[in-house]
């Protein structure tokens, strides 16, 4: 989709300042911790690491063999380290996994990255719904798409009459029990877009495609 063009022709401007932030906030990425974890994070684009990368390689191209056997090495790390491998192939320096919620942290991972002068992706592991109780309650969407209302209760205020995703949530159910060749399609939104019951009714036929509304 878009998304992908658009980190295709940053990769193909290494000089471009461009910060790229990625709100992980449901992907199974497990989030390296501790102080080892935070220093490479650091590390990893900081100039002085950069230096020292360009250096390293130019001493041990003059053993050809060595150079190959390190360089496979430093890559099967960093890859085991953080999932940044996708983005190194692509020409973009990796900065994470860092916590979303942490204000400090995400400030001072977008300063280091804004220096380094050239694509950087910085990876923010959140929780969706953080800090609205009811919202991570919520297993379903975690409040994705709600409508007015209790702030009390978080339970939604009656309204005078059923929605147009109810109805037309309804109607489609109808049709899917006439016609079994229908199916439906959608974007990680079976709530919002009236889809539940349908896939409640002919989880079969229901494909959902995750985030994918640009195409």
């Amino acid at each position: 989709g878009m998304a992908w063009e658009a980190l295709n022709n940053i990769s193909g401007t290494p000089d471009r300042p461009v910060v790229i932030v990625v709100n992980d906030n449901g992907r199974s990425y497990a989030p390296t911790t501790g102080g080892l974890a935070t220093y490479l994070a650091g590390l990893r684009t900081s100039p002085d690491y950069e230096w020292f990368l360009e250096w390293s390689k130019h001493q041990l191209r003059q053993t050809p063999k060595l150079y190959e056997a390190l360089h496979a090495v430093k890559t099967g790390l960093k890859d085991m380290l953080a999932p940044q491998g996708l983005f190194a192939d692509l020409g973009l320096k990796y900065l994470g996994p860092v916590d979303g919620h942490d204000i400090a942290a995400v400030e001072a991972a977008l300063r280091q990255a804004a220096g380094f002068g050239g694509p950087v992706v910085v990876h923010c592991l959140t929780r969706k719904g953080h800090g609205y109780r009811r919202a991570e309650a919520d297993e379903r969407d975690h409040h994705h798409a709600v409508g007015a209302s209790d702030p009390a209760t978080g339970e939604p205020l009656g309204s005078p009459g059923p929605s147009w995703t109810s109805v037309f949530g309804a109607e489609l159910v109808e049709i899917g029990r006439e016609r079994p060749e229908v199916v439906a399609v959608t974007a990680a939104m079976l709530q919002p877009t009236g889809l539940a019951a349908y896939a409640e009714e002919f989880p079969d036929r229901v494909f959902d495609v995750a985030i994918a509304e640009q195409h």
